[in-house]
C-alpha cells in the first residue's frame, strides 16, 4: 500500500521519487548511534554495513512525544547536507556520533550499537510490550496531525496545545524549503474537493498538505481522487524517508498554500487531477 510524494534527476517538471540524500531502507544489519534529549534516547542515527547497503544511511525516531519534526529535522538535515559533501554513509554518520544539536534536538551518543535490521532498532527503541515503561512521557499526549489539521481547517482561535504543536511545525518545515520545482502526489476523496472542479479552479488549503513521492505515472489504486501538484522552489517543506521499502517517501508541505487547478480527467473509479502551487510570496 502507498503511503501519503518525486524521482528524475531533472526536476523541471518532472517527478521525484528521491530528495538528494542517501539510501534509507537497508533490509540487512545496520550500526547505530543513538540520539538522547535529557537523557532519554529519542532516535537512532543508522548505516548500513553489507554490500550494496553500506550507502544506506538515515534516522529512526520515537513516535511519541514531541520529537519530531522538528527534533528529527535537524539531524535529517545534518545527514543530506554531509551527502551533498560527497561524504560516504558510515563516514557522515560517524560524524555526527558525539555532536549536539539545538536542546530540541538532543545529543548524539560517542558509541555505536549494532542491530539485526531496522525493524530490530526500532523495537529497541520502541518496545512493543504493553506494559514497556514510558520513559520522559508527557502529561497531556501531543495532538496528531489529524487533530492539528482538522483544527486550523475550522479556524479561529488555536488551543494552547495546538499552537505549540503548530509552531514546531512551522519551524521544522522552514529549515530546507524546496530546493528545485517538483510535482507530488496528492490522495484525496470526492468531498474534499469542489464538486465543480474545473481547469481554473483555484483551491485553498488551510492545513498542511502530506504527499507522496511517487512517479508521475503511480496512481494509487485505493484513492478516489489523485491530484499531482507542480511545487515550485521555495515553499517550507519537510522530507521524510520511506517507513518501509518499496514505498514513497512523502513531503509534508506548509499549511495555508493555494493551487489552481490545470486540468481533470474523469477516469473509471478514480479522478486524476493536475494542479500548480502558487509561488511563495
Amino acid at each position: 500500500m502507498i503511503a501519503s510524494v518525486f524521482s528524475d534527476e531533472d526536476f523541471s517538471g518532472k517527478v521525484s521519487g528521491d530528495l538528494p540524500t542517501y539510501h534509507a531502507g537497508p533490509r540487512g544489519p545496520i550500526r547505530a548511534v543513538a540520539i538522547r534529549r535529557e537523557g532519554v534516547v529519542e532516535a537512532y542515527l543508522f548505516h548500513g554495513v553489507d554490500g550494496d547497503e553500506k550507502d544506506a544511511a538515515g534516522l529512526i525516531s520515537r513516535r511519541e512525544g514531541d520529537f519530531q519534526p522538528q527534533g528529527s529535522g535537524y539531524w535529517i538535515e545534518e545527514l543530506r547536507r554531509r551527502h551533498d559533501d560527497g561524504v560516504p554513509a558510515a563516514e557522515a554518520v560517524a560524524s555526527l556520533a558525539g555532536t549536539a544539536g539545538p536542546a530540541y534536538a538532543g545529543a548524539a551518543d560517542t558509541s555505536f550499537e549494532s542491530f539485526e535490521s531496522k525493524a530490530s532498532a526500532r523495537e529497541a527503541l520502541e518496545p512493543r510490550r504493553d506494559d514497556a515503561p514510558r520513559r520522559n512521557e508527557p502529561e497531556a499526549k501531543r495532538p496528531e496531525r489529524t487533530e492539528i489539521d482538522a483544527a486550523l481547517r475550522a479556524g479561529g482561535a488555536l488551543a494552547p496545545r495546538i499552537a505549540e504543536s503548530v509552531r514546531a511545525l512551522d519551524s521544522a518545515l522552514q529549515v530546507r524549503p524546496t530546493p528545485e520545482p517538483v510535482v507530488v502526489t496528492l490522495v484525496r476523496s470526492r468531498d474534499s474537493l469542489p464538486t465543480d472542479l474545473t481547469m481554473g479552479t483555484r483551491i485553498h488549503e488551510p492545513a498542511y498538505l502530506l504527499s507522496l513521492l511517487a512517479g508521475q505515472d503511480v496512481l494509487p489504486p485505493e484513492a478516489e481522487v489523485v491530484v499531482k501538484l507542480h511545487v515550485p522552489a521555495g515553499v517550507p517543506a519537510l522530507y521524510q524517508d520511506a517507513s518501509l521499502p518499496g514505498e514513497p517517501g512523502t513531503l509534508l508541505l506548509a499549511r495555508g498554500l493555494d493551487w489552481e487547478v490545470l486540468r481533470v480527467i474523469d477516469m473509471p473509479g478514480q479522478i486524476v487531477v493536475t494542479g500548480r502551487v502558487s509561488p511563495p510570496q
